[in-house]
């Protein structure tokens, strides 16, 4: 069995982070700074995509367009980030 993996990177306020789909496996995996933070199988894995690409027409197999949207909602979406109005009293 082929490794047939599609790849997506992104950089968000230092961090690197970057997505892996595995074409044999539908495996959807997400790293940050080199750790794994998140891993779906089918069919949660193409529910996260198709919920973060939109109308793309990707099929079963994503492309990078479709992953960099995965990566993109992940990241945006981190409730460890710090933003500049949170403020504690």
């Amino acid at each position: 069995m082929l490794n047939r993996l599609t790849r997506a990177s992104a950089q968000l306020n230092g961090t690197a982070a970057c997505a892996d789909f595995d074409r044999d496996t539908g495996r959807l995996r997400i790293f940050e700074n080199g750790a794994l933070r998140f891993e779906w199988f089918p069919p949660h894995s193409w529910f996260m995509i198709s919920s973060a690409a939109g109308f793309s027409k990707w099929g079963c197999h994503p492309g990078e367009k479709e992953l960099e949207a995965v990566l993109h909602e992940v990241l945006s979406r981190r409730p460890w980030v710090e933003t500049a109005d949170a403020s504690v009293s």
